[in-house]
């Protein structure tokens, strides 16, 4: 009988990763179908190593990989796949991180749950790259629907206790064993059933509140009336306390109340009504209604009295990274089951960076989902409301338990977002080919007339909404990017002893200085880009001649980095490694400023931020093998970029062709011509920003460098938001009108001193404090430059915007100026100052240099502003046809 259900078992597969490569959709619904039906299975009860519903979701993956590779529709990266992708690979390389630095001998189930996480994302790719019409959407609803009814309704004859039910469940899905029984139906866990109920009901209102035709009224009104049902009988107060807040928000969203509900509502009643003799027992153990009213459940009590006395202690002690999900001893065994909540596990996964991210999530899930309330499509609209409805109970029901790591519940979680993020991109316009800036009338508004000019005017002085959607995507993946660049910096710092640290920084300090030619090639190329954004033959001429001149830029500067590199004593494999280093600069310049040309922002950051996941990656996966070389680790830096790029470039390729045919070397002159003062600024802005670094080497004792690049390391968070309004406001620049560029430039400059400034005070304060978390005892000097250093970086934040919009305008020249200035005052104020304050004296050389430059282009910018001359220059090379 073993080997019939094996072959029945073999083939049901085979034939579902047919389906699914012939038909996508096919497998989505087998998928929202099956895994609640099979979540709560135990793991090797069909196949060895793996649950059944992990099987399901590996087949239809693999069928719609191999889909989409017969297919040629990539979908462009969207805030949702930010959001999810941001907290899976937190979620994971985090623990992973710290697991292998403490050196935990963790077991096969901590390295399961440390990988958990992905299945939530791996899920949710499959829904987000599976092109969805109205009719598979039924389709894949319907299942998801009926899964909830099914696993409701099995919970409610577990619960009444029909003959052969409970006895089938507890024989095949194995639960938490309960002083009072509690169905679990086929999720495994009492607690998930409720949530699944509540997520059904939701589904279903939203369908019925935007009255979609391709749903029938009695199957809605079922749907509703049976998760309602599997919220009672699961006897769960959280799920329960959740159902009116969700309802509420549906019918907000809608702006109707539906008739099902109302059916909904009098068939809950009479089942309440009808169950409360078996559920009593339940209702009167948690003492919710006293004589004072309703009170906190006695679990939840029970709870809140444990984490206070113990876990949240426990988890303090760890909190910026936590412990890589194992929990410390001083948790005793016995009260491990009580990190049931969603923020503290988020914590003891991934510290702080975990919980906010889970948030942030959360919130892009719920913020995503209102953006569609106006959507003219009836389906995509309860789509919307759904998935507002469940990040607020995530939210909601995170304080109570792990509801998003729950089996089968996660997995539909999962499906609603995936569907959501996958009708968006299906539906996304096509860019306006021009950035249109107008005045803005003002609305009437209710304030004094004395100030009500001063509040026109500001209003008018506010950003407008296409640079903030564009720096927040920047942003983020700037911060995601630098997050794991840090990450970097603080395992390398903890695996390396100091002095091999510090050759390490040094290394890359030297590759900063010898490589600007080469990272600063690209720069320019958006701007072109941008002004000929309805020409595509002008801009594959600037992208052809541009890449020539990078790719002879790498191959001089290649040569001569030898006896420079020889010199400074980082021959051998050294060497090797700054080439790699060289390569993978290029690459990685070009390709992020080719999107940027193109408005492809998520594209640009999702590159940066892989490149620098594979560099973190990279490191760990070597220093666990005990490969603890920082040649090894220069490398890894190096190459990171080529694999970003060929993992990217097969989902977002760049548009624009090679035409060798167009390659001329006027042209490529004409190109350097533009270009010669951000080459020169490139010198001298490297020797700026690395040359307290390299005299801190010089002239103080070994370990010092160390120390110095440990704080340096933690200011450079400081350039995350200025970074990304620059990087955005570029090529919006060079599409601007004439009379919106003064205007548009006060409006940025008071936007970055908004992010900047509370940023700056606070790593001026704490700085020290977050040295010593973050990078340990060894560093033991690192806490005093930190607040100078602070400063010094919020300066270099206002000139980092100033410049781009001096560049978006053709005006490249003051930032060699501003930047030559600085260097001679950071190094002439270095060579004084280091041997005598040390650390102290390197931080006061690199602000000094920073408020000269930013002092330099903020007075040329006024001025222009001033006699009306900023506006664009138009000098770019003629890429005109010759004749």
């Amino acid at each position: 009988m073993t080997y019939v259900v094996a072959a029945v078992a073999g083939a049901a597969a085979i034939g579902l990763l047919l389906l699914t490569i012939r038909r996508p959709t096919v497998g989505c619904a087998a998928l929202v179908l099956t895994v609640p039906l099979t979540a709560g299975l135990a793991r090797g009860s069909l196949v060895p190593v793996l649950k059944p519903n992990e099987l399901i979701l590996f087949i239809v993956l693999t069928g719609v990989v191999i889909h989409q590779m017969t297919q040629r529709n990539p979908r462009p990266v969207g805030a949702l796949d930010l959001a999810v992708g941001g907290y899976v690979m937190a979620s994971v390389a985090i623990p992973f991180l710290v697991i292998l630095l403490t050196h935990y001998a963790a077991d096969i189930d901590t390295w399961r749950t440390v990988l958990s996480p992905a299945l939530f994302l791996v899920v949710y790719y499959v829904f987000s790259r599976t092109h969805l019409t109205d009719r598979s959407l039924r389709t894949i609803l319907n299942c998801a629907l009926l899964a909830g009814v099914l696993v409701c309704v099995i919970a409610s004859a577990e619960l009444a206790n029909v003959p052969g039910v409970r006895s089938f469940i507890q024989a095949n899905y194995p639960a938490p064993a309960l002083a009072s029984y509690r169905p679990s139906s086929t999720l495994g866990h009492y607690s998930a059933v409720g949530a699944f109920g509540l997520l059904t009901y939701i589904v279903a209102l939203a369908l019925a509140t935007t009255r979609s035709p391709l749903f029938p009224r009695w199957w809605l009104t079922s749907c509703m009336g049976a998760g309602a049902l599997g919220i009672i009988v699961s006897e769960t107060w959280a799920p329960l306390a959740t159902l009116p807040v969700a309802t509420i928000i549906i019918l907000a969203y809608g702006r109707r109340i539906p008739r099902e509900l109302v059916i909904t509502i009098v068939c809950a009643v009479l089942a309440l009504a009808v169950l409360l003799p078996v559920i009593n027992t339940r209702f009167e153990q948690q003492h919710v209604v006293t004589a004072q009213g309703f009170v906190v459940p006695e679990s939840m009590q029970t709870r809140i009295r444990y984490w206070n006395e113990f876990i949240i202690p426990a988890l303090s002690d760890h909190l910026w990274f936590g412990t890589g999900t194992v929990i410390p001893s001083s948790v005793p065994d016995r009260l491990t089951v009580f990190v049931d909540n969603e923020y503290l596990w988020a914590g003891f996964r991934a510290g702080v960076p975990g919980i906010a991210l889970l948030i942030a999530m959360l919130v892009v899930i719920t913020g995503v989902g209102w953006a569609q309330r106006l959507n003219a499509n009836r389906l995509r609209r309860a789509i919307g409301a759904a998935s507002v409805a469940t990040g607020v109970m995530l939210l909601l029901l995170g304080a109570t338990a792990q509801y998003i790591t729950f089996a089968g519940l996660s997995q539909e979680i999962a499906m609603l977002v995936g569907v959501m993020a996958g009708l968006i991109s299906q539906a996304r316009p096509e860019r306006a080919p021009v950035v249109v800036i107008a005045s803005r009338e003002p609305r009437w508004i209710a304030i004094p007339r004395p100030i009500e000019p001063a509040l026109v005017e500001l209003r008018r002085l506010t950003p407008e909404s296409g640079l903030l959607r564009s720096s927040a995507v920047v942003f983020v993946g700037f911060a995601a990017a630098r997050a794991l660049g840090f990450l970097f910096s603080v395992a390398a710092a903890r695996v390396l002893a100091p002095t091999e640290y510090g050759r390490l920084t040094y290394a890359m300090a030297v590759i900063t200085i010898t490589s600007v030619f080469i990272s600063v090639a690209p720069f320019g190329l958006s701007r072109f880009l941008a002004r000929n954004q309805n020409d595509r033959g002008a801009q594959e001429k600037y992208f052809t001649n541009w890449v020539a001149l990078i790719g002879l830029i790498v191959l001089i500067s290649s040569a001569a980095v030898i006896p420079i590199a020889v010199l400074l004593g980082l021959a051998g494999w050294m060497l090797v490694g700054i080439i790699c280093n060289f390569v993978g600069i290029a690459v990685l310049e070009s390709y992020l400023e080719v999107q940027r040309g193109l408005d492809r922002y998520v594209a640009m950051m999702a590159t940066y931020v892989i490149a620098n996941l594979v560099q973190l990656l990279g490191i760990l996966i070597l220093a666990s093998n005990g490969v603890r070389s920082p040649t090894a680790f220069l490398i890894i830096y190096g190459l990171s970029s080529i694999v970003a790029l060929a993992v990217m470039q097969p989902m977002i390729p760049v548009s624009l062709r090679l035409v060798r045919q167009e390659i001329e070397w006027k042209r490529i002159r004409e190109i350097f011509v533009f270009a010669r003062p951000l080459l020169m600024q490139s010198v001298f802005f490297a020797i700026w920003f690395s040359g307290d670094l390299i005299i801190v080497r010089q002239l103080l004792w070994p370990d010092a460098t160390g120390n110095y690049g440990a704080a340096k390391a933690l200011v450079n968070v400081l350039l995350l938001a200025p970074a990304a309004i620059g990087t955005a406001i570029l090529p919006r620049v060079a599409r601007l009108g004439e009379g919106s560029v003064a205007r548009y430039m006060l409006a940025a400059l008071a936007l970055t001193a908004v992010v900047t400034l509370p940023l700056v005070a606070g790593a001026a304060l704490f700085g020290s404090r977050l040295i010593a978390i973050l990078f340990g005892a060894k560093y033991p000097y690192a806490a005093q430059p930190v607040a100078i250093l602070a400063i010094g970086m919020g300066l270099h934040g206002f000139y980092t915007v100033i410049r781009n919009i001096l560049i978006g305008l053709g005006r490249p020249g003051i930032d060699a100026v501003a930047s030559g200035a600085a260097m001679l005052c950071t190094v002439g104020i270095g060579l004084m100052l280091v041997p005598r304050f040390a650390l102290v004296g390197a931080a006061l050389a690199f602000t000094t240099g920073a408020a000269m430059r930013t002092l330099i282009i903020g007075t040329f910018a006024l001025w222009n502003l001033w006699t009306h001359q900023l506006r664009h220059v138009d000098g770019a090379p003629a890429l005109q046809p010759q004749t």
